[in-house]
């Protein structure tokens, strides 16, 4: 896994999630947050490839809605989607680059 500040990516959080009742009492944080993918192709990703980002959390999470997860690449901001991870630690979003 990828440092977000090694590739210069800003990841800014702000999920709409429930907590399992045997957690309710503590709110999960976020632990890590890590490019999970690597580039096909050199060192960079181009365009059309998929950017993955797990973000882990100290608890189990379910998510509801449709999260968005903002990543600051260069001086733009784009939306990475919610993928997968409802119901457990770590939630993996992902951005196609255009």
């Amino acid at each position: 896994m990828k440092s977000l500040r090694r590739l210069g990516v800003l990841a800014l959080l702000a999920l709409p999630c429930t907590v399992p009742p045997a957690f309710a009492q503590t709110a999960p944080t976020v632990s890590a947050v890590t490019i999970s993918s690597s580039p096909p192709r050199r060192s960079r990703y181009e365009r059309g490839e998929t950017i993955r980002v797990a973000v882990g959390f100290t608890a189990a999470v379910t998510v509801t809605g449709s999260p968005r997860l903002a990543l600051t690449i260069g001086s733009a901001t784009r939306q990475a989607r919610y993928a997968s991870g409802s119901g457990t630690a770590t939630l993996t979003f992902a951005y196609t680059v255009r």
